[in-house]
């Protein structure tokens, strides 16, 4: 028996409709592959240290360093949290607030993944000094230009083993929006490439 054309049309249109309406699930095909990873630990390349201007974290109330993950010498920490105070003025220098130790060369600093909150702090810089007396060959990395964070510095700063001491130079906007209630955040990711001289930045999101 012949069915009419029109009596499969009548039963294709519903069947499309509900289609429409009930999600059909799509066939999905997996390869999983293992791989095993083993996790040591190895000596600290780097260590931050009270600056020569700071010795007990702090250079009188203007500016305020607290150590992360140790207290000073052979404590071995591996990050700073810096509190400074700025003014109306050109520019502001906390000299000499924190050190660095490079315990295992080659030291192959850099910054990167910079982040910053605020709008009264126009440009900084970090400045990096081998010689505390003198700023010859002293290796300057800029954290902040014209208000935005850099995204980070090009090129890495080749250091031997010793104690480097790092200053902080903030220029300000200076003026009237600049009050005793005003606050900026700064976050600096350094970098230490112990193989080669290779900028490797943090991935996006950390």
């Amino acid at each position: 028996m012949k069915r009419s054309p029109k009596f499969g049309r009548k039963l294709l249109i519903p069947l499309l409709l509900l289609m429409a309406i009930v999600p059909v699930g799509l066939a999905e095909v997996v390869y999983l592959f293992q791989g095993s990873i083993t996790v040591n630990t190895t000596s600290q390349p780097l260590q931050f240290v009270y600056g020569k201007d700071a010795p007990n974290g702090a250079a009188g109330s203007y500016a305020q360093v607290t150590l992360i993950g140790g207290n000073n010498k052979s404590n071995y920490a591996y990050g700073f949290s810096a509190t400074v105070d700025i003014t109306n003025s050109s520019y502001d220098l906390f000299y000499q607030i924190i050190g660095l130790d490079v315990l295992a060369t080659p030291a192959n600093i850099y910054v990167t993944n910079v982040s910053y909150t605020g709008s009264i702090v126009n440009n900084a810089w970090i400045i990096i000094q081998e010689n505390t007396n003198s700023y010859a060959s002293a290796q300057v990395i800029q954290i902040i230009q014209n208000g935005k964070a850099v995204t980070g510095t090009s090129t890495a700063v080749t250091l031997s083993s010793g104690t480097y001491q790092v200053s902080l130079l903030i220029q300000p906007n200076s003026g009237p929006g600049l009050t005793s209630s005003s606050t900026a955040s700064i976050t600096v990711y350094f970098g230490d490439n112990v193989i080669s001289s290779t900028r490797v930045p943090l991935p996006p999101g950390v």
